[in-house]
């Protein structure tokens, strides 16, 4: 502002004078006092602890930004204050921080909030003047308070002396504007930094974590910008807005995470929900604000590539968090691979009720042609690639193509032919970039072998051996230099970005789950012995095959990027003779030996399911190899990996059917029993229960061998914490009696078994868990559940195999067990097992001819 509007007199100078003594020496001193108590180099780190102690930034961020640069002289008194009051060991005045301190209290810390309360005086004042006889008053008041401050920095008086100059010196009318100006901002100043405090104590969400979020729905509202609302989005949002879950099913690609997206960006702006992107549904109740709306998306809600049980266990506890959430505004919106929607446990899951669903390609949602026509049209596209042919055969990925189409160039001379079969095109622009673009094509391997997550940090950490050594490995058959500067693959993922990969928090990802089955088939088919190493259990579960199988033909399916994840679905709608690419990486013989090594390591994690659920543990070269493995080890890591306790949660498999999980089968095999008032319900699982329920039987009987070789009893078998203290397992031959057991210790990949030393029997650690009754049940009782998961397996060999260790009384007997026997004959191996009865209860008339599930209290 020019001088002619700014006309000094007598009393707005007095304000002028105040003002340059606040903003001046005041503050000068205060910022003296930092640098006296903290170093500019090290504050950063203080208050980066500070505030990953207390989880409050209780400074905005662009002060947060100032402190990060270490210019002091750009601190102004309320952020001097924070950081004295916060960051430094200097004593609270008699008063405590945040108070008027007392008159004769002349403390440091008196000083500092002394300055703090001038300036909010006048921050909060709106007068733009100050008499003769309060100027003086507060001109000595003030000269005092600089004068105990350097005192307390030393001999220098420059503060002073300033102090003293104010008093009568000539103001410059365009400066005393300015200060007097900057003055009185304070208190919008003080507004906002109260109004960010208040916000933090109303909301639930860490403040962190919120940032994150932010960042997460922006990016999310750039890629909005292509979505197109199609002809039944209508009804889609009305959905939403009667239900408080919705979940969107749909092929990868088919807009399913989109259309979530687009959602709850609409009840955002349209009714002032609150975003929440969250990855786990626990945060639905943790995060949860009783005071507001919000919208939390969560994606691939019951597993990526393929039906997670653990996931389905998870989402059933917050059931009634779904149902009804403590603000009856809040909406919960999930998406779902059709194929984990077709799995067997979905259709009794709290999700599986129509009016909670969405599906992306049903007949009232699925895109017509005009949808079609308006996506081009989204993306510029040419719309005279869409013939009537090319519109009947389109793939049910049809959005996601015309993302990656319109964004590579070189996919253009696919012509129409991509929008109905793209995984043969992209597998052959892979092709192209193995040969030409080697770092780039490296990078892509980095990020799938690295579980999709990649940033300049893993390159950069030295301690890391894990990746370093899977860098080499994967570099070396890249034929790129594994000394290659780490920038090199970090520029190539860059410039991939919006066709391969996306960036979030400094961290790459693929932009697609597709994308990364894509690059591992390709990879995979020739080097599938770095699959085996570094790919994790669920991938390997579904992906590796042994054998090189006959392919079947089929018709050319409206999606190919559905059978990149294993979908099975039927098409009526087009008509080929091209072969499908399931992506699934058939191995050689010559890998099996890799294959039952990588198998035998997942049972040790604790990845039973995925195991012992997988077909090719059944194929029999693989078996041979599996077995020849066994054989290699010693009796007591065989104890450790298939005898002993698991303790961590078993993580569930894809194929886990539903009459596993919603059957009494299901509590045989977790085996969890009532303890005691103390303990409660407690869960032994062991190995070995999987390897009869699945039907394991040469693995059975490769262990029982092994258990009688090194024990000359089969007690091992039978053995649990329910049974260590039973009288039955008193002694056995060998002197290897229940207190004499000692299993292997156990590394950090044993999934959290009983570890247990050479000083410390498994006996007396079981005894620690309770009073003395638990550890006494009868062995019977075990007998019995290891003979009905035989039932359950299917394989009779399996049953006759345990059979042998029977005891007719016990196992006929009607004590503490219900019938179940009908359960039984559903299965596979029931008219076997029902005949063996029928002739077992001839030579035992008296006995009931029945078989047994134990019934839990």
């Amino acid at each position: 502002m020019s001088n002619s509007k700014f006309k000094l007199t007598g009393e707005n100078t007095n304000l002028a004078r105040v003002a340059q003594l606040i903003l001046g020496p005041c503050t000068n001193v205060l910022r003296d006092v930092l640098r006296k108590e903290i170093s500019p180099s090290n504050l950063e780190t203080k208050v980066r602890a500070y505030i990953a102690k207390t989880k409050k930034p209780l400074i905005n961020q662009h002060q947060e930004t100032l402190v990060y640069s270490k210019d002091y002289l750009k601190f102004d008194v309320t952020l001097l204050y924070f950081l004295l009051r916060n960051m430094c060991s200097i004593q609270p005045h008699s008063n405590k921080w945040g108070n008027n301190p007392k008159s004769g209290d002349r403390s440091v810390s008196g000083n500092i909030e002394r300055i703090r309360l001038i300036r909010n005086e006048y921050g909060h004042n709106s007068e733009r003047f100050i008499s003769d006889t309060d100027f003086k008053i507060k001109y000595k008041y003030i000269k005092v308070i600089v004068k105990e401050l350097e005192n307390y920095l030393g001999s220098s008086t420059k503060y002073q002396d300033e102090v003293k100059e104010l008093k009568t010196c000539t103001m410059d009318p365009t400066q005393s504007e300015k200060n007097i100006k900057d003055l009185l901002d304070l208190h919008e100043k003080i507004k906002d930094i109260s109004g960010d405090v208040e916000e933090m104590k109303k909301t639930v969400l860490p403040w962190n974590i919120k940032v994150i979020y932010k960042k997460d729905v922006l990016k999310w509202k750039e890629d909005d910008s292509f979505f197109v609302e199609t002809h039944n989005f209508q009804a889609m949002l009305d959905k939403v807005r009667q239900q408080p879950f919705v979940t969107f099913v749909g092929v990868p690609g088919s807009g399913k995470t989109a259309t979530a997206r687009h959602i709850a960006i609409l009840l955002q702006e349209k009714d002032g929900y609150e975003i929440l992107p969250t990855k786990d549904i626990n945060n639905t109740e943790m995060y949860c604000d009783p005071r507001n709306p919000q919208v939390f998306v969560i994606d691939d809600v019951l597993g990526v590539f393929g039906f997670d049980m653990k996931e389905l266990e998870k989402l059933t506890m917050y059931q009634e968090r779904l149902n009804e959430p403590s603000m009856p505004a809040t909406k919960v919106l999930m998406t779902c691979r059709e194929v984990v929607f077709k799995h067997e446990a979905f259709s009794g899951s709290i999700l599986s009720n129509k009016k909670h669903l969405v599906q992306l390609h049903s007949e009232e949602n699925a895109l017509n042609d005009q949808d079609k026509y308006d996506l081009f049209a989204k993306y510029n596209l040419d719309k005279d690639l869409l013939s009537a042919d090319t519109l009947s055969k389109i793939s049910k990925s049809f959005p996601y193509l015309c993302k990656l189409f319109s964004r590579k160039e070189e996919l253009g001379h696919y012509g129409p032919q991509f929008f109905i079969s793209p995984v043969p095109c992209i597998l052959e622009l892979l092709d192209i970039m193995k040969i030409r673009n080697k770092v780039h094509y490296a990078s892509l391997v980095l990020l799938m072998t690295n579980q999709n997550s990649l940033s300049e940090k893993d390159f950069n950490n030295e301690n890391t051996t894990y990746f370093h050594e899977m860098k080499f490995q994967a570099l070396k058959r890249c034929k790129v230099d594994p000394t290659t500067c780490s920038f090199y693959f970090i520029d190539a993922l860059t410039e991939m970005e919006g066709t391969y990969t996306e960036q979030s928090q400094s961290e790459f990802e693929f932009i697609h789950d597709s994308m990364l089955e894509i690059i591992a088939y390709h990879f995979g088919r020739h080097f599938p012995e770095l699959i085996l190493q570094y790919m994790d259990s669920d991938y390997i579960a579904n992906y590796i095959k042994p054998g090189t199988y006959k392919r079947r033909k089929r018709k050319r399916e409206d999606d190919e990027l559905e059978q990149s994840v294993g979908a099975r679905e039927d098409s009526d709608t087009v008509a080929s003779k091209e072969y499908v690419h399931d992506l699934c990486i058939k191995l050689q013989e010559s890998h099996y030996h890799l294959l039952a090594d990588r198998l035998f390591k997942d049972i040790h994690r604790g990845e039973l399911f995925n195991v012992f659920e997988n077909e090719a543990l059944k194929h029999p070269l693989v078996l041979k190899k599996f077995l020849d493995v066994m054989k290699s080890k010693p009796y007591s890591e065989l104890f450790t990996v298939f005898l002993s306790e698991l303790k961590n949660k078993v993580k569930r498999g894809k194929k886990t059917t539903t009459k596993i999980v919603h059957s009494k089968c299901y509590n045989l095999l977790m085996n969890s029993k009532w303890a005691d008032k103390y303990v409660g319900f407690y869960r032994c699982v062991r190995a070995i229960d999987w390897v009869i329920f699945y039907g394991h039987n040469q693995i059975l009987q490769f262990i029982i061998d092994q258990i009688i070789k090194n024990t000359s009893t089969v007690n091992d078998l039978f053995r649990t914490p329910f049974n260590i203290r039973s009288d039955d397992f008193c002694t056995t031959e060998q002197g290897t009696d229940c207190n004499k057991r000692n299993e292997l210790d156990i590394d950090e990949n044993s999934a959290g078994r009983c570890d247990v030393s050479e000083d410390e029997s498994w006996s007396d650690l079981c005894i620690e868990k309770s009073d003395q009754s638990f550890g006494t049940e009868p062995v019977f009782v075990e007998k019995r559940r290891l003979l009905n998961l035989s039932c359950y397996s299917g394989d009779f060999l399996t049953f006759k195999t345990l059979l042998q260790y029977r005891d007719n009384d016990v196992l006929l007997s009607e004590s503490c067990f219900t019938v179940k026997f009908g359960n039984v004959c559903d299965s596979a191996a029931g008219i076997p097992v029902f005949l063996f009865y029928i002739k077992l209860h001839q030579s035992k008339p008296s006995q009931p001819c029945f078989i047994y599930e134990r019934v839990d209290p």
